[in-house]
């Protein structure tokens, strides 16, 4: 799962580089899906034309979708529901932030309870996190907290974002009083200090259980091996 920014400046060059790189990594398209991230909506032009979409299409190949070619849409892979929303804008302001939209809001709500996806370990798949974990406003979801409401309705089993590029972690309270986790994942490709370089995590899901395992790039040895490993 890949929670955005493929490019930086929203070039399709860049994404067309970046499918090339996952195609080498030898991940189908089958289990592998994604999103766009907020550097992936700087021009509004490409998101108009839904060009990042025509790229990654194959991975973004919906088993559930309630309305044609938008988003959220959803991947059923086993046991597991991938459901993933779209917060990115071209804020035409130099601004980070996003937004999912009360027409997206909506059809989130909806598509988390169908019962098709409410049978399976419902995971939430955005870019900007749905809380604030890093100030100012005008890099934050600017409706973080309709989406917040809505978790609160329709439950979800976790919560996975991008964006702040590093490893986040928090709760939100779901029905009933169930805990919603929330993970935010680091930079793949960041090469700065050793608490943000390029990582991945790895989620092991047993039930209601899910235990979260960062890997990260050691520069000595050009691997990457298991940094954390953390229950939510």
């Amino acid at each position: 799962m890949v929670s955005g920014d493929l490019g930086n400046v929203s070039l399709p060059s860049e994404w067309r580089e970046a499918r090339s790189w996952i195609e080498r990594t030898g991940a189908s398209v089958e289990n592998t899906t994604l999103i766009p991230g907020n550097h992936d909506a700087y021009v509004r032009e490409v998101v108009v034309t839904g060009a990042f979409e025509q790229v990654f299409a194959a991975y973004q190949r919906a088993d559930l979708r309630l309305e044609a070619d938008t988003y959220p849409f959803a991947r059923l892979r086993g046991e597991v529901a991938l459901v993933c929303a779209n917060t990115c804008v071209p804020t035409g302001d130099l601004g980070a932030w996003g937004r999912v939209g009360e027409a997206q809001l909506r059809r989130v709500e909806a598509l988390l309870a169908a019962p098709e996806v409410r049978a399976r370990f419902r995971v939430l798949v955005i870019h900007h996190p749905p809380l604030m974990h890093r100030p100012p406003e005008n890099r934050n979801l600017r409706d973080r907290v309709k989406l917040t409401e809505v978790l609160a309705r329709v439950g979800a089993d976790l919560v996975i974002h991008g964006h702040d590029h590093r490893d986040e972690f928090a709760e939100l309270p779901g029905p009933e009083g169930r805990r919603i986790p929330v993970v935010g994942a680091g930079s793949a490709s960041y090469a700065g200090a050793a608490d943000r370089c390029s990582r991945y995590n790895i989620y092991e899901i047993d039930g209601p259980r899910v235990d979260v395992l960062t890997y990260a790039h050691d520069g000595t040895t050009g691997t990457f091996r298991e940094v954390r490993r953390r229950t939510v």
